[in-house]
């Protein structure tokens, strides 16, 4: 990572390509979860099984336990392409959770 940003142009020195990613988090109590994502480059996500939008902050009340996040990312000729992922709780959520890894 640099500056909490994963460079996707080490995992893609050849491009075009898409990319799918995935990551957990761990949820040990329940309770709203944000996740904001940014990229250079054309993202599609999944919360366990649920699609979203591209570009979309991802809000939900999840329940204790693990839950993964996939992206498909589209890495293009871009000079410096990156994805980052930002958890947080929203004001007033009891949720505790920790970011278990990444692939």
């Amino acid at each position: 990572l640099v500056g909490g940003t994963l460079p996707l142009a080490e995992l893609a020195p050849q491009r075009p390509v898409v990319l799918f990613l995935q990551g957990e988090i761990d949820v040990s109590e329940a309770g709203p979860i944000a996740a904001n994502i940014s990229s250079t480059e054309s993202v599609q996500t999944w919360l366990d099984a649920e699609p979203f939008e591209a570009g979309q902050l991802i809000q939900r009340d999840l329940p204790a336990g693990k839950h993964t996040f996939t992206f498909r990312v589209e890495v293009r000729q871009t000079e410096n392409p990156g994805l980052k992922v930002e958890f947080t709780k929203p004001a007033g959520s009891a949720a505790q959770f920790v970011v278990v890894n990444g692939t």
